[in-house]
């Protein structure tokens, strides 16, 4: 699957479900999957988050653009679910060093979503309330998850 996603010659419609089939090797395997390739598994995450938030060049290219929205919250979904696995196998420390850069790309995405897309802000406010949860002490977090961003998307919901 790693080498699925980082193969810049295959069609991007086939790393969505790659994506998604990560979460659920985590999910199934937990201990052993965390192991081995939770740490890759994040690093994939980080790079996609950047790709999914480089939205100025497709202005005008409709299908990059719902491909990249849907890309941002595959990696949302992706993150709750990593986050849910390594809590349970005790390695969400893994996480910590990832915890600005997924902070960082929440905030991106509601910049890009300028309305309201109540299925963006239920990810966002899901992975966030994760996140505040496992990490309740981090002091990065405490400033991040009261951010004004965060704090309208909860009031819309």
């Amino acid at each position: 699957m790693h080498k699925i996603l980082g193969d810049e010659t295959l069609d991007r419609k086939i790393k969505l479900p790659a994506l998604h089939a990560l979460g659920d090797l985590c999910i199934y395997c937990g201990e052993a999957f965390n192991q081995k390739f939770l740490s890759p598994t994040l690093m994939i995450l980080s790079i996609a988050t950047r790709t999914s938030t480089a939205v100025a060049n497709y202005a005008n290219d409709v299908d990059t653009l719902e491909f990249l929205k849907e890309l941002r919250e595959e990696i949302m979904d992706q993150y709750i679910t990593l986050l849910m696995s390594a809590s349970d196998t005790n390695h969400k420390g893994l996480f910590e060093e990832y915890l600005d850069n997924i902070f960082d790309f929440l905030e991106q995405t509601c910049n890009i979503e300028s309305k309201f897309d109540l299925k963006i802000i239920k990810l966002i406010v899901s992975l966030v309330g994760d996140i505040a949860t496992h990490f309740p002490k981090h002091q990065s977090v405490q400033t991040k998850a009261t951010k004004d961003y965060i704090e309208k998307g909860i009031l819309v919901l």
